[in-house]
């Protein structure tokens, strides 16, 4: 799915938060510079402060959101840290509702023009109109194992790889 700009700005994230995986935040903040080696850097850094579990309830699994497990004194101060506002969480969530609406509508569409079965395995390709914004939807079918790939021309639209 490609969604337009998600980040992880959901509730008990920073804003500026995209993942330690990269050298710095949105902010421009070093997470090795302010946080430290990265051996129980997320423990140090205030990035994350909630998140979100699933129990079962009443025989139904639910979402809990706890907070993140720290030593006292453990966490350090960020100047930029800031977390969502409520608007901000319900808009990310609109957001992502309508993504998967979207895909919702294109995969019904896809799963009809698959054609591969472990005796008719052929690749193709199609450009056919996009069922969620009457774009072009671009479809390949790879001959190996069936799989397709899709990217809507509309920007923000869909784009998956399977």
């Amino acid at each position: 799915m490609n969604a337009p700009d998600f980040k992880p700005s959901r509730r008990g994230h920073c804003v500026h938060f995209n993942g330690t995986q990269n050298e710095c935040c949105d902010a421009g903040i070093s997470y090795a510079e302010a946080f430290g080696p990265l051996e129980r850097r997320s423990c140090r850094a205030p990035c994350l402060q909630e998140y979100k579990s699933h129990e079962r309830i009443a025989g139904k699994l639910v979402p809990v959101w706890k907070p993140w497990h720290r030593q006292p004194g453990e966490e350090m101060h960020c100047e930029k840290f800031r977390l969502p506002t409520a608007e901000e969480i319900a808009a990310e969530a609109a957001e992502m509702e309508a993504a998967m609406n979207r895909m919702r509508l294109v995969m019904q569409v896809v799963r009809s023009w698959r054609t591969w079965t472990p005796q008719h395995r052929v690749a193709k390709q199609e450009v056919i109109e996009c069922p969620a914004c009457k774009g072009r939807l671009l479809l390949s079918q790879a001959a190996y194992n069936g799989h397709v790939w899709g990217k809507c021309e509309t920007e923000g639209c869909v784009s998956w790889m399977e």
